[in-house]
């Protein structure tokens, strides 16, 4: 995924089960920058962020392997 690809929001089906996330207050005001910057909620922009590093994992798994 490049840094411009567009994440669609969450799918219907993806609101089933909410992950609670722990952050510091500096992590939080850059996921409050981030989102508002690229017009999304925060809950939106932590679910991008996450599988864009749910990929990268993969990734590294893969490499390793």
């Amino acid at each position: 995924m490049t840094l411009n690809a567009i994440v669609p929001r969450a799918p219907k089906n993806s609101l089933v089960k909410p992950i609670p996330v722990r952050l510091m207050p500096d992590e939080m005001q850059k996921v409050e920058k981030f989102a508002g910057d690229e017009m999304r909620s925060r809950s939106s922009f932590m679910r991008v962020i996450f599988i864009r590093g749910l990929e990268q994992y993969e990734r590294e798994l893969a490499a390793n392997q």
